[in-house]
């Protein structure tokens, strides 16, 4: 007879349990995991959205919130009402008839009164024009102190000739939008497909964080892509919207929401996007940096060349800067020229520092070079206002003054122009920092009535984006401004 084969190998019962048990076990603690990583997720956006409902109901921390640097106790301010110490001269001698303590000019020696002075209440030290005129022409005054730059003499008109204007532009600004959208309109599917290729690296950022590898540099392609979609000159509404970017659970608001299990998006990443959901969603297709800008040139009377810069009275694109609050900003938002950020709502001067309305106070200040006696320390800044004259605060000054007695935050924006040893001066153009609040004020000179404000920046807001990897301006920024100049000659 033929021997029998062997019986196959047949592996013990329990084992086959026990690892069946432990491999229950390992899916069970995975998903586990998973949940947890969700439910901590959730909680991150549960905690964002209370801090901007409490931002935008409040807008700056309470007192008792402050630390101690930005208590008001270590400000001394020269006085304790914000126009105390400036009246006109009107003001105070009305204000002396009736205290009974102005001084009489007809029981006075010639020479004292020229320097007559009220010698109490909150108007100590402070002459009126006339009696500074009345001073002896031989006394010889000591040169104020300069905390701010000398005031520009009024520029004469300029004879200009061969006037044009100059076309920067490298495409046509879209005008249908989300909701208008005709399905039915050609498009490329190659221009699509370049559009969705960001879902492509958050899959892989995805797939890394899965394998527990390194997620910087699958980030870093996130953050570069993002950072050049902002400029694709094939932008059109229905490549936006066969996209699904800026649908309700698209991936631009899963990444500024932080909603995608297991990969954690720094806050420049977030920021990139949130910039891109909100400018595509509000129609600002055109990825031009200098959309809704008029650009001419021409020769002045000397035959010196000369650009101007203006916004187009037609432009739809504008937007109104007098607000109190980011509106709708997004920290590191940047712009080429001030008047651009004019022209999108940040700040609503093309050239001063200080932008508001009389009665209602400032609603933002740039932060620039210039010749004040500033000081830059990020968080924190030392700005000066603006030169007044006869004893009382300039127009601008007097803004700053209002926003101090509201409490309300103002908007703060650093330019270029700054010093280059400043290590928050954006290398280019012009960005958008946060809010801040004005804590305290003093008076540099009385002479020029230059008053100094103590700005802290506000909490729960992003940090600076004036270094590392979320620095802005970014390099597809800078490339597009380059090819901008280059148009422009």
């Amino acid at each position: 007879m033929r021997p029998l084969p062997p019986a196959p190998f047949l592996p013990d019962s329990a084992d086959a349990i026990r690892e069946a048990n432990e491999e229950g076990l390992r899916q069970a603690m995975e998903l586990i995991r998973k949940e947890e990583e969700l439910l901590a997720k959730m909680q991150r956006k549960r905690e964002r959205e209370r801090e901007r409902n409490r931002l935008s109901q409040s807008l700056f921390v309470p007192q008792e919130d402050e630390p101690e640097l930005f208590n008001r106790a270590t400000y001394p301010t020269i006085s304790s009402g914000p126009y105390a110490g400036l009246p006109s001269p009107k003001k105070r001698e009305a204000i002396q008839s009736r205290e009974g303590s102005s001084v009489t000019q007809d029981h006075e020696p010639e020479s004292t009164r020229a320097c007559t002075t009220v010698s109490s209440g909150p108007y100590a030290g402070l002459q009126s024009a006339k009696k500074r005129k009345r001073e002896s022409v031989d006394m010889e005054e000591e040169k104020p102190k300069s905390f701010g730059p000398a005031k520009k003499a009024g520029r004469k008109g300029r004879v200009l000739k061969d006037v044009q204007v100059i076309n920067s532009r490298t495409m046509d600004e879209g005008s249908d939008w989300y909701n208008t959208v005709d399905m039915k309109q050609p498009y490329s599917r190659g221009d699509l497909s370049d559009l969705k290729f960001i879902f492509t690296l958050v899959n892989n950022a995805k797939k890394a964080a899965a394998d527990g590898h390194d997620l910087t540099p699958a980030l870093s392609n996130i953050q570069q892509r993002l950072q050049q979609m902002e400029f694709y000159t094939s932008l059109s509404p229905i490549l936006i919207k066969k996209s699904g970017l800026l649908d309700e659970e698209g991936l631009l608001r899963l990444i500024f929401e932080d909603r995608i299990p297991s990969v954690d998006f720094p806050h420049a990443i977030r920021g990139d996007a949130d910039l891109l959901f909100r400018k595509w969603m509000n129609g600002q297709i055109d990825p031009h940096l200098f959309r809704g800008i008029i650009t001419k040139s021409g020769t002045a009377k000397k035959g010196t060349g000369f650009k101007s810069h203006s916004i187009d009275p037609n432009f739809p694109g504008k937007v109104s800067c007098n607000y109190v609050g980011a509106g709708n900003l997004v920290n590191g938002q940047w712009w080429p020229l001030q008047l651009c950020a004019k022209r999108d709502g940040a700040h609503g001067e093309p050239e001063a520092g200080i932008h508001g309305q009389t009665g209602k106070g400032a609603y933002s200040v740039v932060v620039s070079g210039g010749g004040y006696a500033n000081i830059d320390n990020g968080n924190t800044v030392q700005y000066c206002g603006t030169q007044g004259s006869e004893n009382s605060p300039s127009g601008n000054t007097i803004l700053m003054l209002k926003t101090y007695e509201n409490q309300q935050p103002v908007r703060v924006l650093r330019s270029a122009s700054l010093p280059a040893d400043n290590p928050y001066r954006p290398s280019r153009g012009i960005r958008y920092d946060g809010l801040y609040r004005i804590i305290s004020h003093e008076i540099l000179d009385q002479k020029t009535v230059m008053y100094r404000f103590s700005l802290a920046r506000i909490r729960g807001q992003d940090a600076i984006r004036h270094s590392g990897e979320g620095m802005i301006p970014s390099n597809a920024q800078v490339v597009a401004l380059n090819k901008v100049r280059e148009r422009l000659g």
